[in-house]
């Protein structure tokens, strides 16, 4: 007998992790596979030396193939009809909330809120832009930088209290 006695799926069976763990370390040379099969002595030893944690579970006989009783199938078939219509409700839940808030008021569709957006955006450039216009007659002949300033200052103020005002009057 060959010193490599398990296949991967038996030696993953017996220590109670899947195929593809053990298929994994035998990728990373964490464990030696040769041809699909473990030396599972050897493999158990290296095994319980990278995982120092590692204690072994002793699994259920996995039943023959086409041997799954009617009790195994009922109970996974609940659990699975179990797990969907808790799935189904939550969402059914969310959905009934989202339609509340929005007949409430506290959502909106996006491209409003888009649209929305830009308008103000356009709204306060305009209004920001013009400043220079209405500022510059003003500041003609004018030398004292504390008096230009103060004229400049109080523009733009007016521009951002027009926007304020504006958009106080949306969000109401």
């Amino acid at each position: 007998m060959s010193e490599y006695d398990k296949t991967i799926a038996e030696f993953a069976a017996e220590i109670g992790v899947t195929r593809q763990a053990v298929y994994k370390a035998g990728q990373e040379g964490r464990i030696v596979v040769k041809d699909g099969r473990v030396n599972s002595a050897a493999a158990r030893r290296m095994w319980q030396e990278m995982n120092p944690a590692y204690e072994q579970k002793p699994l259920q006989p996995a039943p023959e193939a086409g041997k799954v009783s009617n009790e195994d199938m009922a109970a996974t078939a609940s659990a699975s009809f179990k797990n969907n219509r808790a799935i189904r409700e939550k969402y059914e839940a969310n959905l009934r909330r989202l339609e509340y808030e929005e007949k409430a008021g506290k959502l909106v569709p996006i491209d409003k809120v888009q649209r929305e957006a830009f308008n103000a955006a356009r709204t306060a450039r305009d209004r920001l832009l013009s400043v220079s216009t209405k500022v510059v007659p003003l500041l003609v002949g004018k030398t004292d930088i504390r008096e230009m300033t103060e004229i400049l200052d109080s523009a733009i103020r007016d521009a951002l209290s027009g926007l304020a005002d504006l958009f106080d009057g949306i969000t109401r």
